[in-house]
């Protein structure tokens, strides 16, 4: 199978999508089974604040054996199998991140936080505009690790709203199931879950973090561009016209 990893707007918006990234048939049996296990599983979704139904309203739950088995419900094959493909694309997807921003090969310790899949009902489910990690904010993972990357995976086709819009780059990418999403956590990435209008809405998500070190620079002040990974090498080409919001779909 040929992998097909696109910039969404450009190399310089930080977004970068893979479709297919897990099998449409797995996302429709996760589905079903989410739905089949709701009232087992599912709460209402926290944010870095808590729970906070004027900012995020959708439904959450986590996948994790050890989540699962506290409601007999580990031994639920797809939840295994989601789990497992989920984890691979989101290997597949950070390494090319990587191989493109090469400012993240100095990143020591990247992983990520484990899953939770949230659900959105139809014409009433949203996040509104919010950034994944800031460095001024505490997050519930906490300890010497920083928050680097937000991911999202689609779990199902959505015609009309339920993308995540990126106010600041000028994009929407669409919910498509099998599609995974990767971008910044910080302040140049405010971003929202628009409200799904013509179904429902359910996706994974996890954070990509990395441990924290102390850096000093050296004395010396002059740096070489080809050797250091925090010189940006390449031109920033023009603004576009900023009242211009592009939907990424198919």
């Amino acid at each position: 199978m040929t992998l097909s990893f696109e910039l969404v707007g450009g190399k310089d918006n930080y977004i970068m999508i893979l479709d297919n990234a897990i099998e449409q048939s797995v996302c429709d049996e996760a589905v079903e089974a989410f739905r089949r296990y709701y009232e087992s599983l599912f709460t209402p979704g926290p944010t870095l604040g808590g729970i906070r139904p004027e900012v995020k309203s959708n439904m959450d739950t986590g996948i994790s054996q050890d989540f699962l088995k506290t409601h007999n419900l580990d031994t639920v094959p797809i939840f295994a199998t989601l789990h497992s493909k989920a984890y691979l694309a989101v290997r597949l997807i950070l390494s090319k991140y990587q191989e493109t921003y090469r400012q993240l090969w100095a990143a020591p310790g990247l992983t990520d936080t484990g899953f939770r899949v949230q659900h959105s009902p139809q014409g009433s489910g949203w996040y509104r505009e919010h950034c994944d990690g800031v460095p001024w904010e505490y997050y519930s993972s906490g300890g010497a690790t920083q928050r680097v990357l937000g991911v999202i995976i689609y779990l199902n086709d959505i015609e009309v709203g339920g993308g995540t819009r990126f106010a600041e780059q000028r994009q929407v990418v669409s919910a498509k199931a099998g599609r995974i999403a990767i971008f910044p956590t910080h302040w140049t990435h405010p971003h929202s879950g628009l409200v799904p209008i013509s179904t429902d809405k359910f996706i994974m998500t996890t954070f990509i973090t990395c441990q924290q070190s102390p850096w000093d620079a050296p004395n010396d002040t002059t740096i070489d561009p080809e050797k250091s990974p925090y010189v940006r090498l390449k031109e920033t080409p023009e603004d576009e016209d900023e009242d211009e919001i592009i939907e990424k779909d198919d």
